[in-house]
């Protein structure tokens, strides 16, 4: 497959380059893209300001950082020094903020372009992939630390293991996660590049598979000849990826001889796994990770080969990967005991599969229960049978309403919990549907059991649910 990618890809890059930044305004401040370059551009000494609807404790953690921080979303709230304004993908043109900047004919940029921005000021890696993005990134991000390489990075999720999400860094480096929604990763400016898999996803944006494998082929032709991308030898729809690619290109895989490096004598250990890597050149590390789930193997071996390529010596990177504890709310054990809670972002067919394989790796003995929130009602429409399919293999599901994102009326008329659950008893699964929160919490504690893994899955507010659960089943206890 070969795609026309004539034309210029659209960005604000010079217009950023223009400015002499002194001042800039975030608008969505407490999320998880924007804290973290609320903590960069802080660190480089620019004045940040930020708005958000709710109080949160991230803008208690972003107040004690220096960032002035706004509750609710107000034209006043936009400082007279503001340079510029940065927004999340879910703040809209009407915003009081935006229409404020407009009057003044402030820039304003999305997140995406200002991540562009600072990666251009260093030697890029991006880290894209429908699934493990974050946790790859995480992992990459440790990797160059350990190697004493100073990388800045910026992760889409809270890494605590290196000091949170993002940091400006000193290195020649700068790591950044790279979403293919809204084509958002075609603001990057990448010399170095990993894609983890491609699969159907985003379909409330892109039309088709082949709408998004085109998304990436142009993303990959961000990278220069010099430039290096590793991918996914093992994946179905990454093939078309080095035939596209202007660089040189690294392949990972879990099959002997499948890739540069791939996986050899994998087992379980300690609640992670224990593999061999192994280099089509001979070379060979015995890799311990203390995060389960194969497709974390995958991830670890991903960072292998791009690291090799930037000539890290295999024994500091086995040891960051050994060191790596995982990325919150990505297999993120809560309570022990009596039960065990596991919150996890898991919101894609897929992503659930490997959750739940995960738990039965790890807790072989022990009842699987699923607590489910379907993220978004076209998401949840698309992949029904997906879903069923693979919630079906858990104990037991409980599904909770559908958290709406981007879906319009259409959407939400056509499909609701109720039909997943009907679905997934239809593939021989045990579900049933809890209206809210609290009536999970009560549901859990009436037919709870010693030893049960509760697994929270899901891409909205399910973490609060996840924590409440923990808190009900252990009061008191961290």
């Amino acid at each position: 497959m070969v795609f026309n990618l004539k034309g210029k890809y659209p960005s604000n890059l010079e217009a950023i380059q223009q400015i002499d930044l002194q001042n800039v305004h975030l608008i969505g401040v407490a999320g998880t893209g924007l804290r973290g370059l609320a903590a960069i551009l802080t660190q480089r000494g620019v004045f940040v300001s930020g708005s958000e609807p709710a109080d949160s404790p991230v803008l208690e953690d972003l107040l004690e950082m220096g960032v002035e921080c706004y509750v609710g979303h107000k034209s006043e709230n936009v400082p007279p020094e503001t340079q510029a304004l940065v927004i999340s993908a879910a703040v809209s043109d009407d915003n009081p903020e935006v229409v404020e900047a407009q009057k003044r004919n402030l820039p304003i940029f999305k997140y995406a372009e200002f991540i562009g921005f600072l990666m251009s000021e260093r030697q890029g890696i991006a880290i894209a992939g429908t699934h493990g993005k974050t946790t790859t990134t995480a992992m990459t991000a440790q990797a160059l630390l350990q190697a004493n390489k100073r990388p800045g990075f910026i992760i889409g999720g809270d890494y605590p293991t290196i000091g949170g999400s993002a940091s400006w860094g000193g290195g020649e480096h700068f790591i950044a996660e790279a979403c293919e929604f809204d084509r958002s990763f075609l603001n990057l400016r990448p010399h170095f590049g990993i894609i983890t898999n491609v699969e159907e996803d985003h379909l409330d944006y892109f039309s088709s598979i082949e709408d998004i494998k085109k998304a990436f082929a142009q993303f990959i032709h961000l990278i220069d000849a010099e430039g290096f991308l590793v991918i996914n030898a093992d994946d179905p729809h990454s093939d078309f990826l080095a035939k596209e690619s202007r660089c040189s290109i690294g392949k990972f895989s879990l099959k002997p001889h499948g890739g540069d490096w791939w996986a050899e004598d994998l087992k379980p250990l300690n609640g992670g796994h224990q593999f061999k890597a192994v280099s089509r050149t001979g070379e060979s590390i015995v890799i311990n990770l203390s995060v389960p789930g194969v497709h974390n193997v995958k991830n670890a071996l991903a960072v292998l080969v791009l690291l090799q390529h930037l000539e890290v010596p295999l024994e500091t990177v086995a040891q960051a990967l050994e060191k790596f504890q995982g990325v919150k709310r990505r297999f993120e054990i809560l309570l022990k005991e009596p039960a065990v809670v596991i919150d996890d972002y898991a919101h894609h067919p897929t992503e659930i599969e490997m959750v739940i394989k995960a738990a039965r790796e790890t807790f072989p003995k022990q009842r699987i229960r699923v607590i489910f929130q379907p993220h978004q009602y076209s998401r949840t429409y698309r992949f029904l049978w997906e879903f069923a399919e693979t919630l079906s293999s858990a104990d037991e599901v409980l599904v909770t309403e559908v958290f709406a994102a981007r879906d319009s009326h259409e959407d939400i008329r056509r499909i609701d919990s109720k039909k997943l659950v009907e679905a997934i008893i239809q593939q021989g699964g045990k579900a049933r549907f809890s209206s809210g929160f609290d009536s999970v919490i009560k549901d859990l504690l009436q037919s709870f059991k010693s030893g049960d893994v509760l697994l929270c899955l899901g891409a909205g507010d399910i973490t609060y649910l996840a924590a409440q659960i923990a808190e009900a089943l252990n009061p008191g206890n961290p």
